[in-house]
């Protein structure tokens, strides 16, 4: 068993980087064209199922507070600043307990959003 010397490990690493930097290139991923068989083709869309999907999509658009305290009787802080709203849920000696953040989308949702919210902070 012989050892090899630290150069020619050394080469060796270099020859093997330099042909696998040298024989790759950045290409795109191919675009493959998917069709089913013609025995599947026949079989009945599922459009009540994408449409529930869909419409469900489109009424979540933003996310809205969950309503869960970690305790009772803490102390709900309400922050806004831009377009994101922050309920904050502070313990003993204002210790952060829980902190949801609610992105919006414009200033008439914010104002929504803040009206609803008012209620909890009271």
């Amino acid at each position: 068993m012989t050892r090899w010397s630290k150069s020619v490990k050394f080469l060796c690493l270099l020859l093997c980087g330099g042909f696998t930097f040298f024989t790759t290139t950045a290409r795109a991923k191919p675009t493959l064209s998917f069709q089913l068989p013609p025995a599947l083709t026949s079989l009945p869309q599922f459009t009540g199922f994408t449409r529930f999907v869909e419409r469900r999509i489109q009424n979540d658009n933003s996310k809205t507070y969950s309503g869960i305290r970690m305790k009772n009787d803490s102390l709900m802080m309400i922050y806004h600043h831009d377009l994101t709203i922050a309920v904050v849920e502070l313990g003993p000696e204002k210790t952060l307990l829980n902190c949801e953040l609610i992105e919006i989308n414009n200033d008439e949702e914010g104002v929504k959003m803040l009206k609803e919210l008012s209620n909890i902070n009271r």
